[in-house]
């Protein structure tokens, strides 16, 4: 694998995206990505290539399973472990 290990953090709780992004952006080999909402985690695959999506099922809007939904919808995110 060339680059790093890109991992998305979808919360809409800001307080648990920080925390997590601190946490793995220890890790010199990843990069961290977040949105805080399923629109916005939707869009973010769109523009980078993620590798695993750490994902909240409970947001407002678009819900974690809702946004898991459409990413097995779509063959280019369809692989991504959630």
């Amino acid at each position: 694998m060339t680059g790093k290990f890109v991992i998305l953090i979808v919360d809409d709780n800001a307080n648990n995206r920080f925390s997590l992004r601190a946490l793995l952006s220890r890790l010199s080999d990843c990069s961290v990505l977040d949105a805080d909402s399923g629109d916005a985690a939707l869009l973010c695959t769109v523009e980078n290539d993620v590798h695993l999506i750490l994902l909240d099922v409970q947001m407002p809007g678009m819900d974690g399973f809702e946004t898991a939904r459409h990413l097995q919808m779509t063959e280019r995110t369809r692989q991504i472990p959630i």
